[in-house]
């Protein structure tokens, strides 16, 4: 496999354990330190909040100053969070550190995936998007597998310190085998006038489209485990491994999504892709048999995130080769700032109306504002739309 390939893929597999870890362990916060199911979620939420304003930021600075020196900058800023994270005694200090780590791993994913893009052929742009954002979601999917032997032998403080150790090694393998593209190179003449001709209402389209690829799964990440063990009474670790799996699906979902979307048609097959997602998101809704509410949320992450790889082809496509990295970021931070509020607003449903199945309603709403999004991008914007 090509190094610049297996650099950023390795890298978002190690970071991905720290992204929702504290969903399996949620029990543990509650009785050790005191949250309520509205700390859960913020914790979610302000990690994302984090990583938004990354993603307004750290396209815009590779854009300018070079993609390796930032995305090294990036890693050992998660590695030294995770860290303090590991230490951290109150739920008030997990919420700021958490924002911090946002920033951080929002910078790294989105400098990542302009890495990713400089080495990648143009005919494989999708695929190799899906790959390198499928590793993040196998990332997240091991945290869940792991989640029972790491609080049996370090308590809830190793869900930070088992993947802080991986990213610490993916990090010393970007620094020794990474390289500066070289049709990027560090410290490229770029103005801040150059970006005044980025094409604005494509990319906000394309953020909201983001949404569904990006928030539908991290919903369902971060409340699966929780529904399992309260409405259903099921054991941690098997509440564990079913979430596992379900984010697992959507690895897979993002790899799918790149081998599916052919060149000149991935509107098209976005929209198709939230147009299943709604339809099994709004059956949730209606089922009570745990075995398929599990294969209806598997279906959901699963598909989804399908839409992930065309979503950030279109986005270097329209950004170009000089801005791409500034056009992915803001992509990445509008679907994350809409999604932000989703876990949050999750819990508060589920503690006001004492209902699992009520929130259900929140994950269909991704999917719908994604949806609607990307038929106003393909009728104004999409650059393939003449190819229809």
């Amino acid at each position: 496999m090509n190094r610049h390939l297996l650099i950023p893929v390795l890298t978002q597999t190690a970071v991905g354990g720290l992204f929702i870890n504290l969903a399996p362990v949620t029990p543990h916060l509650i009785r050790e330190l005191g949250a309520t199911y509205g700390d859960v979620g913020m914790v979610t939420t302000l990690f994302i909040l984090g990583q938004v304003l990354a993603g307004l930021l750290a396209g815009y600075f590779s854009d300018r100053f070079g993609v390796k020196r930032i995305y090294v900058a990036a890693n050992i800023c998660t590695v030294l969070l995770a860290v303090l994270l590991a230490g951290a005694q109150t739920i008030q200090q997990i919420l700021f550190l958490r924002f911090f780590l946002g920033f951080a791993m929002g910078t790294q994913f989105v400098v990542g995936s302009s890495y990713l893009a400089f080495w990648s052929p143009p005919e494989k742009t999708a695929l190799y998007q899906g790959i390198y954002g499928g590793g993040f979601n196998f990332g997240i999917a091991l945290s869940f597998f792991l989640a029972a032997p790491q609080v049996s032998w370090l308590g809830w403080r190793g869900v930070y310190l088992v993947p802080g150790v991986a990213c610490f090694l993916s990090t010393l393998y970007l620094c020794v085998a990474g390289r500066e593209p070289a049709e990027k190179p560090s410290g490229q003449a770029l103005s801040p006038r150059d970006f005044r001709h980025l094409p604005i209402q494509p990319l906000v389209l394309l953020g909201v489209g983001m949404t569904a690829a990006w928030a539908t799964f991290i919903v369902l990440g971060a409340w699966l485990t929780e529904y399992l063990m309260v409405a259903q009474r099921s054991a941690f670790w098997l509440s564990s491994v079913l979430t596992g799996i379900n984010v697992a699906g959507s690895g897979i979902g993002r790899i799918l999504g790149g081998a599916v979307a052919r060149p000149g048609r991935e509107t098209r097959a976005v929209l198709w892709f939230y147009f299943i997602v709604i339809a099994a998101a709004a059956a949730l809704l209606f089922s009570s048999s745990v075995i398929v509410i599990l294969t209806l949320a598997a279906l959901v992450a699963m598909v989804s995130s399908m839409g992930f790889a065309p979503l950030m082809r279109l986005a270097i496509q329209v950004g170009g080769p000089r801005l791409q990295g500034t056009a992915v970021g803001l992509v990445l931070a509008l679907g994350m700032l809409i999604g932000s509020v989703l876990p949050t607003l999750f819990g508060w449903v589920v503690g006001v109306t004492g209902s699992f199945t009520m929130g259900f309603l929140v994950v269909l709403a991704a999917p719908l504002t994604g949806f609607l999004a990307m038929l106003r991008f393909q009728s104004r914007c999409a650059p393939e739309q003449k190819n229809l």
